[in-house]
C-alpha cells in the first residue's frame, strides 16, 4: 500500500509540473482503485479491500482536484456500468 500511494503522489507531482509548463496530459491505464461506491457491484463488502480503501480513493479525489477528468464517469450515465 505504501508503494501504491507513493506512486500516486509521485505521478501527480510529475503531472503538476508538466501542467505548469503548459503540457496537456492524458493518463491511461489501470490505477486498480475504484473511486466511488457506484463503481463497484458490492461496495460494502469491499470497504476493507485494497482497491477501495479510503486512502486510495482519496488520491483519486486529488487527481480530480488537480484538473483531471475521469473519462468513464463523464461519458457513461451514473449507475449504468461498473468501472471496476
Amino acid at each position: 500500500m505504501d508503494f501504491k500511494l507513493g506512486f500516486y503522489a509521485k505521478l501527480l507531482d510529475i503531472c503538476d509540473r508538466l501542467h505548469a509548463s503548459g503540457e496537456k496530459i492524458i493518463l491511461c491505464g489501470d490505477f486498480n482503485t475504484a473511486h466511488n461506491e457506484i463503481d463497484l457491484a458490492n461496495p460494502k463488502a469491499n470497504e476493507k479491500t485494497s482497491g477501495f480503501l479510503p486512502e486510495e480513493r482519496l488520491w483519486l479525489d486529488y487527481y480530480l482536484q488537480h484538473g483531471f477528468v475521469d473519462a468513464t464517469e463523464s461519458c457513461i450515465p451514473i449507475g449504468w456500468q461498473y468501472t471496476w
